[in-house]
């Protein structure tokens, strides 16, 4: 027998550089697990102290683009995480061919189990923490071989402490065997919207009891829930099959991609709950409360779901109880607030539009940055961080501890950059009674006391508050500032 057929060679390139990373498989038949051959040392590893993180970010090709002062790329998909990348897409190729017989992956997982535990675990870590999209999306990939699908994050496990929760459903799936499954239909509107009943009208404020067929995997769908409301799921081989099929039908993209276990396209971003198209014209109807400001006036303000001028945002109580047990209280109390459709917000409405945002996408939206933050006059850079400010100050009594840490990030940062803003954020967080906030603003306020002081600024301030800032400057000065 010729020896080039015991052998099936499979070789990584860099489509950028040949010289990149260059690894060669090999298989050798009979053998169970294939063996893995390096041909040279990674040009990364002998360059890396020369080159910086890859960057997707355009080449500027019109005089439009050459203008922009300051491009911010968003996130490399490597995020200075080059070799674990290039490691993780080897591991995918040895775990493609090891695992490509159905029997040899069962065999693998009974006799080495210590060995799956500790590789899940490696690459769980890897997916679920702050590394570049590439090695997250590989170490997903590699996972999905394993049964695990999806990304584990903030807001899915918010959704998924809700899922099944009665008082906050408005519609219950009765299976053929008797069972059922509390659900959200602004959630399936999102995630799966073939499971919602034709005609869908808006909010009626009872449940819904739908009748699903006999034909339908009773293990399937309640997979497919669990994938919907949290963006992840773990799925035995049995019921794979079926859990594609209803996939499909029922138009879960994200998540028939991950089934079929299809290679990350490269540059590609992390999969997300895309939740914040329930607040689009076309799913907003499912909405069950206003949000409103305080403030009661605003020029130009159109709402696309209802005729009211005044500021106002549509949200649905069942995402906002699960990201604030607050208002989780509140709604389920059964006093006179729990019953109302509106509920006053003590912040402007650039602080709601963010909070919104963080209720939807468990992300606090930053203010301007770069060259767009120094060209702001100081009156624009106030208005940024008194939302911030407002909404650190809702977060004490929202108990919202998470959101309270995001927004003092932000408003230090801020200062940071921008100390000229420090008094006006003492003031306001003195006002609020929010003295950790006062005392942190007081530090950066510190090196520049004396020019303060000659200004006069300080003249508007208490006596109580100056004399914090001065402490802060004394203690600045000692330290060598």
């Amino acid at each position: 027998m010729c020896m080039l057929d015991l052998f099936k060679v499979v070789s990584i390139k860099s489509c950028a550089n040949d010289d990149i990373f260059t690894l060669q498989i090999h298989i050798i038949k009979g053998q169970r697990y294939p063996l893995v051959y390096h041909r040279r040392r990674c040009w990364y590893q002998r360059n890396r102290e020369n080159v910086g993180a890859s960057s997707f970010a355009p080449y500027p090709q019109s005089s439009a683009e050459k203008r922009i002062c300051c491009w911010e790329c968003t996130e490399d998909w490597d995020n200075k995480d080059a070799i674990l990348l290039y490691a993780l897409l080897a591991l995918a190729e040895l775990v493609n061919h090891s695992f490509s017989e159905q029997n040899h992956a069962e065999e693998f997982l009974n006799k080495r189990e210590s060995v799956k535990d500790r590789l899940c675990t490696t690459l769980q870590e890897i997916r679920d923490g702050t590394y570049g999209s590439g090695p997250r999306r590989y170490a997903a990939y590699i996972l999905s071989n394993l049964g695990y699908y999806g990304f584990q994050d903030k807001l899915g496990k918010r959704l998924m402490g809700a899922y099944e929760d009665e008082e906050c459903s408005d519609m219950r799936l009765l299976f053929a065997n008797g069972n059922g499954a509390s659900v959200n239909k602004v959630i399936l509107a999102v995630r799966c919207p073939t499971l919602l009943p034709p005609k869908e009208g808006a909010h009626s404020g009872t449940v819904q009891e739908i009748r699903m067929s006999a034909n339908v995997d009773t293990l399937a769908l309640v997979k497919l829930l669990e994938f919907a409301y949290s963006g992840y799921v773990e799925v035995e081989s049995s019921t794979l099959k079926k859990l594609k099929t209803l996939a499909r039908h029922c138009k879960t993209k994200i998540l028939l991609q991950m089934l079929c276990r299809g290679r990350p396209k490269w540059g590609s971003s992390i999969p997300r709950i895309d939740l914040p198209l329930a607040l689009t014209p076309k799913l907003i109807h499912f909405s069950d409360v206003i949000l409103v400001p305080k403030e009661t006036n605003m020029a130009s303000f159109n709402c696309r779901l209802c005729s009211s001028t005044s500021p106002h945002a549509h949200c649905h109580r069942f995402i906002l109880s699960s990201g604030c047990e607050y208002l989780r209280a509140l709604f389920r109390s059964g006093m006179q607030e729990s019953h109302l459709d509106r509920l006053k917000v003590p912040v402007s409405w650039l602080g709601l539009t963010k909070l919104v945002n963080w209720f939807y996408c468990d992300e606090l939206p930053k203010p301007p940055s770069g060259c767009r933050w120094t060209n702001m006059d100081t009156d624009a850079k106030l208005q940024e961080l008194q939302a911030y400010v407002e909404i650190y100050s809702l977060t004490e009594w929202w108990i919202m501890e998470d959101l309270q840490n995001d927004c003092a990030k932000v408003i230090l940062s801020c200062l940071e950059s921008a100390r000229e803003l420090s008094i006006k954020t003492i003031e306001l967080a003195a006002s609020f009674s929010m003295w950790k906030l006062v005392e942190a603003a007081a530090e950066h306020a510190a090196p520049i006391y004396h020019q303060l002081r000659d200004s006069g600024e300080l003249d508007e301030l208490d006596d109580e508050l100056v004399n914090l800032i001065r402490t802060a400057a004394v203690q600045f000065s000692q330290q060598g500032g």
